[in-house]
């Protein structure tokens, strides 16, 4: 009997602590850089203690650049249960986890030549990246080889769709992202740009003015 397809993801793909456990999800977490302090995602800091800092915090919080070590690391622990990885990014465009994760294929291959692990962008990030990486895990878990594992996480990945909300630019305007001007004006008239982020691109779809205006931008 074959053993079960491991399933690896990156810590951008948000998925809840329950769930990760429950489907036996490896996470490598991304590096937060803030006031020259690393973090490591989801280990040395939660969620709600990032955004605590942020809004307290006058310096813009950073990623680090990704690296291979902490793919390496998880690819060598999933080893030890089966020869065969699954591991799914976000989308390449948006970070280099995809590429740390190619580059630590190559070094595990070396070192471990009998382990098969196939590197999977999901075109997508956050919770949306989170489905993909559900779809291949229960795929996994129900006992799938590893081209249907990937038929799995490609047809998820093929029409989910992630909707975000901005409640304020004030942030992407310390970044330098848009222009102070733009987002003051965004303020005062109390403007949330709405977006949509798909196959690896980020679409403006409507600006509303709260959180419970109704949108009909889908």
């Amino acid at each position: 009997m074959n053993k079960p397809i491991a399933i690896v993801t990156d810590s951008v793909a948000c998925i809840p602590t329950g769930l990760v456990k429950e489907n036996d999800i490896a996470v490598v977490p991304i590096r937060l850089i803030i006031d020259q302090k690393e973090y490591r995602d989801g280990i040395d800091i939660t969620p709600t203690e990032f955004y605590k800092i942020l809004r307290q915090n006058n310096s813009v919080p950073t990623s680090a650049g990704a690296v291979p070590g902490a793919f390496v690391e998880a690819f060598q622990t999933a080893a030890e249960k089966t020869d065969r990885i699954f591991c799914i990014t976000i989308s390449r465009k948006f970070s280099g986890m995809y590429d740390a994760a190619l580059k630590a294929c190559d070094i595990v291959n070396d070192i471990l030549p009998g382990v098969k692990i196939e590197i999977f962008d999901s075109g997508t990030a956050a919770a949306a990246q989170g489905l993909v990486v559900l779809a291949a895990a229960r795929a996994a878990a129900a006992g799938k080889s590893m081209p249907e594992v990937t038929a799995s996480a490609r047809s998820v990945a093929s029409y989910v769709h992630l909707l975000g909300m901005l409640d304020t630019m004030k942030y992407l305007s310390r970044s330098g992202r848009v222009p102070r001007a733009v987002a003051l004006a965004g303020s005062v008239l109390r403007i949330k740009p709405v977006f949509a982020l798909q196959d690896g691109e980020v679409f403006p779809l409507a600006n509303s003015r709260s959180i419970t205006e109704e949108l009909h931008v889908w």
